[in-house]
This record gives structure tokens, sequence and C-alpha cells, in this order.
């Protein structure tokens, strides 16, 4: 017999499953969000050490790298030419030119690129999968096959170059070799750190946090040090207001990677909603040093500064802050750590009241 619906159930269904997909939405925006930050950050600091030294190579390499990961890829393309026209023998960024050039369908570029790559190191695993991915675009399944091979040679634990040679394999009919290195893939995936926080940056897009945690620890028993693994798991635990757990995590992702202005930034976050005002404006302080201009940071210091009552360095990194984003003037509005800011008339002129 069908179930025979009210329209109360209806509604409360339709309502709770809107309230699911906008959960499972805003927590895969916040986890976009706390990329694209890094990057930006990042993509400033790079820029700031090339406007000093435009001759610096590995900073166009590395500046390269975080701009493919954005996903702009001509971009990404020319700094990794800036970085050979500066150090022609990089193997790396020949490799990462070889795989960008591949993405856009460039192949003879992209083979051209991987060989160099190869001549200048020939025991670069990615060099060779590089190649193997070119090979197979262009139609060459014995070079492609040789190619993964020769990855996995130099890097037997490379679980994409075993997922990419099982579907060579597969494709000239050797069922047999198709399903040994799928296996042997699957076998490797589940003992990979980076699997494990892949899964739970996965996990925490569907809104399971519990099930992240769970990921990230395993990541991190596997790997204990892993900084961005530590990084992420404070994280969820600062949202899960476990602000202890949490604090702790993120000391050891300042521990272990000293020079990250995301570490410090979080650290200081969760140390500031313990009451260690002191502790918190320092880590704001080397986030900001580590990585300038970013108004989230001075808006966090202006709080910290606020919370000790140093009324005008908290006014003058507040200004600093809407300086970078006018969109903050509301937030400050509404931000209970202002409340003796608030009464100052260089306050109300800051926020427009």
């Amino acid at each position: 017999m069908a179930h025979a619906w009210s329209d109360h159930s209806v509604v409360s269904y339709l309502t709770d499953f809107i309230i699911a997909v906008l959960c499972m939405g805003a927590a895969r925006i916040v986890v976009q969000l706390r990329a694209s930050r890094k990057r930006r950050a990042r993509i400033r600091e790079l820029n700031e050490v090339l406007r000093l030294n435009p001759y610096d190579a590995e900073s166009h390499y590395n500046l390269g790298i975080v701009l493919g990961e954005q996903g702009d890829g001509d971009a990404e393309i020319e700094e990794y030419r800036n970085a050979l026209r500066l150090k022609s023998d990089l193997a790396e960024a020949h490799c990462r030119l070889g795989l960008a050039l591949g993405k856009q369908g460039d192949m003879s570029g992209a083979m051209e690129a991987s060989r160099e790559a190869i001549r200048l190191r020939p025991n670069l695993a990615e060099a060779h999968f590089a190649l193997g991915l070119a090979l197979g675009k262009s139609g060459d399944a014995e070079g492609e096959v040789a190619a993964y091979n020769e990855a996995i040679r130099l890097k037997p634990y490379h679980v994409e170059a075993h997922q990419k040679l099982s579907a060579a394999f597969r494709r000239r009919g050797d069922e047999a070799g198709a399903i040994r290195e799928s296996k042997e893939a699957k076998r490797l995936r589940r003992a990979s750190p980076e699997e494990h926080v892949g899964q739970g940056e996965a996990l925490l897009i569907k809104g399971d946090t519990d099930g992240a945690v769970r990921e990230l620890n395993e990541a991190l028993r596997l790997r204990p040090d892993d900084a961005d693994a530590h990084l992420m798991l404070g994280d969820i635990l600062l949202d899960k207001e476990e602000t202890r757990a949490a604090i702790r995590e993120f000391t050891q992702a300042v521990r272990l990677r000293p020079d990250s202005p995301d570490a410090h930034y979080f650290l200081g976050q969760a140390l500031l909603l313990t009451g260690a005002a002191e502790a918190a404006l320092h880590e704001f302080q080397e986030a900001l040093q580590l990585g300038p201009g970013d108004a989230e940071v001075c808006y966090m210091l202006s709080c910290a500064y606020a919370e000790i009552g140093d009324l005008p360095r908290a006014l003058e990194s507040l200004a600093e802050a809407i300086d970078l984003d006018p969109t903050l003037r509301e937030r400050a509005v509404a931000e209970e750590r202002f409340h003796d800011l608030r009464t100052t008339r260089a306050f109300k002129h800051l926020v427009g009241e």
C-alpha cells in the first residue's frame, strides 16, 4: 500500500532535504575557500619574492605550481617557461610543463618537455609518468606501457601509474595485466596517507565530520609529520568546538611547518577562543609577516588587540583589514570583541556609522 504523505510531511521532508543539500554545499564551499585562501596567500608571497628578484627561477616554478592548482593553465605554463629561461636544467619544471601542455592538448610539446626532464634526471618517476600520459593520448600504446612501467620501477608506490597502466593493459586486451595493476593500485591506496587525507576531505564535503576525523587520524598514524593533515584535522576539531584538541593539532602544524601563514593563523584563532589573547596576538603577527596583505589575518589581529585592551592598535589593524576587504565593515559592527572599540568616534567613522 502506498504511503500517504500529508502536506506537513511533504514540507518537512523537503525542508530537511534542502537543509542537507545546503549543508553539504556549505561544507564544500568552506573546503574550497580554505584551499583558495592558501593559494592566494602563496601567490602573494611568491609575487612579492619575484618583485624583489625577478630572476629567481625556483619562485617562478613554484608560482607555476600554485597557478596550476588554481586552474589557470596558461599562466602556469608561462611561469614554468620563465623558470626554464632562467635555469634550463630544472628537470622538475620540464616535467610540470609537460603535464600542463598535455592537459591543453599539446602532445608534441608535452612529450618534448617530458623527455627533456628524463634526459636531465633519468630517475625522476613523475617525468616518465608524464611521458606515458602524452604517449597514450598520441596512440603509442607500447611507449605508454613502457613509460608507466619505468615510473613504477622508480617509484613502486605510484598509485596513478598503476591505475594508468591498468587502463593501458585493458585497451590492449590484456585483462590479466589490467586486473593485476588495478589490485595493486587499490592496495597502495589503502596504505597511502595521501589517500586518507583525500578521503577525509571528501567526507568533510559530505558533512561527515566524524568520518573525516577518522581518516585524518589514520593518515597521521601512517605519517605523523604530515603538517597538512594536522592543519585540516585541527580545523575540523575547531568547527566541532573541541578547541583544546584543535590547538594541539595546530601546534603540531606550526612545529612541522613554521613558515606556514595558515598554521599560525588557525593556531591564533583557536588560542583567542580560549582567552589566550597575548599568545594569539603573536600567532597572528607571525601569519601576517609570512603572508602580508591578508584581510582576514588583519581582522583577527585587530580582535586580539581589542581583547588585551590595546584599542589604538586594534583600530589600526581593523582599518588595514577593511582597506583590503571593505565587506568586513558589517562583520566589525557585530563583533563582540569590539565592545569597547565600538564607542570610539574612530571606529564609527571606520565602519561608516
